[in-house]
């Protein structure tokens, strides 16, 4: 049987990535160093998928990973493909997301159900509240348009081309380079010291971090829940151990997920893929 080509431009099979994994490979950057794997930047021109081939390794790197953190069980067969809901909607639905996110990301508020309406088609906010794309708070006003919030949070993110807005937690504020498809700045927080956080994003690299790059983000696949419910559980922490507890005592929400920074980064990649 052929061997699966993964990155058509350094031409790197699946074996091989498979070989690094058994090789210590825990991390993209890992498979780019023992692989030379997505290191030309050229996928998108060589791929018959026509895009990076970052998602397939990060899919590769998640399906054969047992990974345990001190009694925290991480479900190695958890797909992010299937979760991959941006991607899934109508055209119409797609066009209409990115029509509401821009009037938030312009008002800084909440948009009433009736002020929606005079902006997109009436069956596509449905298709939108429906799928957990979009969400009500208390007031019938559309808040949380993931990855961007109505709400101030403590969670911020500045666009290179200048627009800023709020995100509900650590997962979302990561996904805004894949959202829309351009470098940020994020301004955060450590959920165990409160200490800020800085993380700049350039062609989906992490560029910077401070105050330090051994960066933890804490994730609960809370299957079925509207996402603003398990926001919460979505955090950065600068020390793993307070990022161990943190999910240890919420073991009954979800499956738990203990990443690096850089393995968030390629999860919420996959996430927020439109």
């Amino acid at each position: 049987m052929r061997d699966e080509i993964v990155c058509y431009c350094s031409n790197v099979s699946k074996s091989k990535i498979l070989s690094a994994i058994q090789n210590g490979a825990r991390t993209l950057r890992d498979i780019r160093d023992m692989t030379s794997a997505c290191t030309l930047g050229r996928c998108k021109e060589f791929s018959p998928k026509r895009k990076c081939c970052s998602t397939d390794i990060a899919k590769i790197l998640n399906e054969n990973m047992i990974a345990g953190h001190e009694g925290i069980q991480i479900n190695s067969g958890f797909d992010f493909s299937k979760n991959g809901k941006y991607k899934a909607i109508s055209d119409e639905a797609k066009t209409a997301r990115f029509l509401l996110i821009d009037c938030v990301i312009e008002t800084k508020k909440a948009i009433p159900l009736e002020k929606a309406t005079e902006i997109v088609d009436q069956n596509t906010l449905v298709e939108l509240l429906e799928k957990n794309i979009i969400n009500l708070n208390a007031n019938n006003e559309i808040s949380h348009l993931y990855p961007v919030s109505a709400i101030e949070t403590g969670h911020s993110v500045n666009l290179n081309d200048g627009r800023q807005f709020n995100t509900m937690c650590a997962i979302d504020s990561l996904g805004c380079p894949s959202t829309f498809h351009i470098g940020c700045e994020i301004f955060s927080f450590c959920s165990d010291t409160d200490e800020g956080v800085y993380i700049k994003i350039s062609e989906r690299e992490i560029e910077t971090v401070l105050p330090t790059a051994n960066i933890f983000v804490s994730y609960i696949d809370n299957v079925g829940q509207p996402s603003c419910n398990c926001c919460g559980g979505m955090s950065f922490f600068q020390h793993k151990e307070n990022a161990v507890d943190f999910l240890n005592q919420r073991k009954d929400d979800g499956s738990l997920y203990l990443w690096t920074l850089s393995e968030a980064l390629l999860a919420a990649e996959m996430m927020f893929e439109n």
